[in-house]
């Protein structure tokens, strides 16, 4: 949040659905951007998978 609450636009991961939702909604509700990525790390298809979901959809983003 913090990040988001700076100013970054942020993509988060994480294998619950509903959570990563309602994080996302509580980013935009304090006008934040974010972009949710449903992906369990322990699968490296599923973090290259989403990796390029990121890139895909972050037009101008900064990776770090």
């Amino acid at each position: 949040m913090a990040l988001a609450e700076a100013g970054a636009k942020v993509a988060v991961a994480a294998r619950n659905e509903e959570k990563l939702a309602a994080l996302v909604g509580e980013i935009v509700a304090a006008a934040g951007i974010a972009l949710a990525v449903k992906m369990d790390v322990a699968d490296a298809e599923q973090v290259k998978a989403g990796f390029k979901q990121v890139s895909k959809n972050s037009d101008g983003w900064i990776f770090w």
